[in-house]
């Protein structure tokens, strides 16, 4: 995550990098990383945290490999 935010690339790809974090952690990492240092770049995340959806601008569903929504 932090390579991610120092990093001056355009585009950032995270794998579920608020999974193995507890809820204040998790919502410190979505407010003041994705929502802040990250909010110009795109950011592909992965994850199964419904809370972090309500800030994407597009969302995409996949189901044993493929995208089903």
């Amino acid at each position: 995550m932090a390579r991610a935010v120092y990093s001056e690339r355009d585009i950032v790809l995270l794998d579920d990098p608020i999974s193995a974090v507890d809820a204040g952690v998790s919502a410190f990492i979505v407010e003041n990383c994705l929502c802040g240092i990250l909010k110009n770049r795109t950011v592909v995340l992965v994850t199964h945290q419904l809370n972090a959806l309500e800030f994407a601008d597009n969302i995409v569903i996949l189901e044993r490999g493929e995208v089903i929504a």
